[in-house]
């Protein structure tokens, strides 16, 4: 496919890109699935007090849908916000890079972009 713009030089939102990045974590995952991912690298750390799920595209076997739908409780969602307070940090341990945090909390002035929404979230 070509490429509308150059990357970098014009900022449009697509779900369907973050989708497909979605599928290509869940390739490089190989036999784990992407909330198994999400359990593990952030849900646990984070000592999140109820289970978490994500979305599927239909009801058995479905693709997570990766550019929406993680479901938590609003005191999970609190602490992620406090993850993201403390620069990637929780009870002194690093658990989301300190660059990603500043990179993706950073209004993008990127053309057409939105103050709201960049780096998928």
């Amino acid at each position: 496919m070509k490429l509308k713009s150059e990357p970098g030089e014009k900022f449009e939102y697509l779900s369907g890109n973050t989708q497909l990045l979605g599928l290509v974590l869940e390739r490089a995952l190989k036999d784990k699935t992407i909330t198994a991912y999400l359990e593990e690298r952030i849900w646990k750390p984070l000592e999140m007090e109820y289970d978490g799920s994500w979305s599927l595209d239909r009801k058995k076997d479905g693709l997570e849908k990766t550019f929406c739908c993680i479901n938590a409780r609003a005191r999970d969602y609190a602490k992620i916000g406090r993850l993201y307070l403390n620069k990637g940090k929780w009870n002194g341990k690093q658990i989301v890079s300190e660059e990603w945090v500043t990179k993706s909390t950073k209004i993008d002035t990127t053309n057409g972009s939105a103050s709201y929404y960049q780096y998928q979230w």
